[in-house]
């Protein structure tokens, strides 16, 4: 895995409809503009969970609920430690 950072949602579904490729994605909840719940929602139009793996970072007391029924394989409460981190994507 080659770690991507991307400084927007739609600047991510660029590269992805580009035809680049990835093993997993990392959304954290609250970015500017498009937030991580519909970001997630966008990538799921695309891509199976199976096909692209999401790992959501959210804020304490965000119990993720907009989350459902979109295949996130994980949500982590941030801030998470590296390890944790680490341990999550690894087992993607």
């Amino acid at each position: 895995m080659q770690p991507r950072a991307a400084s927007s949602g739609d600047r991510a579904l660029g590269w992805l409809d580009a035809g680049e490729t990835f093993d997993a994605a990392i959304l954290d909840v609250q970015m500017p503009g498009m937030d991580g719940y519909t970001l997630a929602a966008e990538l799921r139009k695309r891509f199976t969970p199976a096909q692209l793996p999401l790992l959501v970072l959210t804020s304490l007391g965000e119990d993720g609920g907009k989350l459902a029924g979109l295949g996130v394989a994980q949500t982590l409460t941030k801030p998470t430690k590296a390890q944790v981190l680490f341990d999550e994507v690894s087992s993607l």
